[in-house]
């Protein structure tokens, strides 16, 4: 059931869309609460039911529904499959989906989600930084996630959507990230870059390079793909819970770890705590069903991985702010410069 805009949703297809997951719900109306318009379009529903059948008050509806939309339907699609195909078979804490498809025909992708307040949920901010604590969260939540496969070896196989390409190979980050540098370099984010950090060749050249490298280490474990605070949510015992799931994808662990490590702590944080966070997150990892390296080996992945963590210092003002951008871009060019990752890419 396609949606081409907002104003689509009516009682009848809300009804349509909830009746698998709440037989016999009954809608007497509905009317939009809060409109984010960003990346991806989500509405908040607050919903009259003549019969609920279980179904909730409030709920969240998610899709392209922007002018820029149409590039991004991979990732759209690839988010959807995850809470309709995946979720439901993994340790990790989401929100639910009620309802989750995407169209075979044209790629539009439409989604139901659970409204997390109703859990009294405080969601991460971008930039912010994690304290230790939270981190160890994340790196556990991360390793069960990225075990997935090997702990059940039918998952590829019973999904075969996760073995192509992923939403951002298909869109080209990489590329359109360094389109931004005209951009970028004159803003006041690249006086937190050494110098060494501010040529372009140099750096877009590394990027690839750690592309290369992640052809090379296979795709074997299931990532979220983005996981810094702006896509995390907190519970009030403690416990933590990832959002937007459009880069879900089969790719090597450090794509996790790594940007988890740098962007979503402070400088110091990471400095002090990312071997014993490293090897925290092997020992979940095997202890999850995966198959963990040692830790050289994982080291070595882990600098070379950092290098994704450059792309936030590029990241254009209409996705996030200067202030963010500015944060990002500290935590990227000190881990990169810490770790010497370009070299470790070009050697």
């Amino acid at each position: 059931m396609t949606l081409a805009a907002l104003e689509d949703v009516d009682v009848a297809w809300l009804e349509q869309a909830l009746a698998p997951r709440f037989p016999g719900v009954r809608i007497d109306g509905f009317r939009f609460g809060t409109v984010i318009r960003g990346m991806a379009t989500k509405a908040q529903l607050l919903i009259e039911y003549a019969e609920p059948a279980g179904a909730p008050e409030a709920m969240w509806l998610k899709g392209g529904f922007e002018a820029h939309s149409v590039r991004s339907e991979p990732l759209y699609a690839a988010e959807t499959r995850f809470y309709r195909d995946l979720a439901p078979r993994l340790p990790i804490n989401c929100a639910d989906a009620y309802y989750a498809h995407v169209d075979p025909d044209g790629g539009r992708a439409i989604l139901l989600l659970e409204d997390l307040t109703a859990r009294h949920a405080r969601f991460g901010i971008p930039g912010e930084a994690l304290s230790i604590e939270q981190a160890e969260r994340a790196i556990d939540q991360l390793a069960g996630l990225h075990a997935a496969p090997r702990r059940e070896p039918d998952l590829i196989a019973a999904f075969p959507w996760l073995s192509e390409s992923s939403g951002i190979e298909q869109v080209d980050v990489i590329g359109e990230y360094f389109g931004y540098w005209a951009a970028a370099c004159i803003s006041p984010r690249f006086e937190k870059l050494p110098e060494a950090l501010r040529d372009r060749p140099r750096m877009e050249a590394a990027l690839r390079r750690m592309q290369v490298f992640d052809r090379e280490n296979g795709r074997h474990h299931l990532v979220h793909g983005d996981a810094h605070t702006g896509n995390m949510f907190y519970e009030p015992d403690g416990t933590l819970g990832l959002l937007d799931w459009q880069t879900a994808m089969l790719a090597h662990w450090s794509v996790d770890v790594a940007y988890l490590l740098i962007i979503a702590m402070t400088v110091e944080d990471r400095r002090a705590h990312q071997e014993t966070l490293l090897r925290r997150y092997l020992d979940r990892l095997a202890a999850s069903g995966g198959d963990a390296p040692d830790f050289d080996a994982a080291w070595l992945a882990y600098r070379r991985r950092a290098g994704w963590s450059f792309l936030n210092a590029l990241c254009p003002t209409t996705h996030h702010s200067e202030a963010i951008c500015s944060a990002w871009a500290e935590r990227a060019g000190a881990a990169i410069t810490d770790l010497a990752t370009v070299e470790a890419l070009t050697a």
